[in-house]
């Protein structure tokens, strides 16, 4: 890893010596490693004007569901599951109010 990677093992992990950098190090480099072994796919791209817009992306690993992605009446979900989100995300935002005032 970079120094700035093993300076910031030093600061957050609290290591003391090298060894313990380098165990972190390995650490770090494993869990970076379980977390992208699905990591793969396509991705199609559109340049335009000096922006990147995603126009698709495909995986085997893919948690997308076109038969899941739907708010129309079906048997997936149900409309009134979003007023509790409402209602919290309401709380929220009526407490922030209240600190305003």
């Amino acid at each position: 890893m970079k120094a700035i990677g093993r300076h910031i093992i030093l600061e957050m992990w609290g290591c003391q010596n090298l060894d313990s950098v380098q165990t972190a190090e390995q650490a770090l480099r494993e869990m970076v490693d379980a977390t992208q072994r699905k990591v793969t796919g396509d991705v199609r791209v559109k340049l335009y004007r000096g922006n990147v817009l995603t126009v698709g992306r495909r995986s085997p690993y893919s948690l997308y569901s076109e038969k899941l992605a739907t708010f129309e009446a079906d048997s997936v979900y149900n409309q009134r599951d979003a007023e509790g989100f409402i209602k919290l995300n309401a709380l929220r935002l009526r407490q922030r109010n209240r600190g305003n005032k």
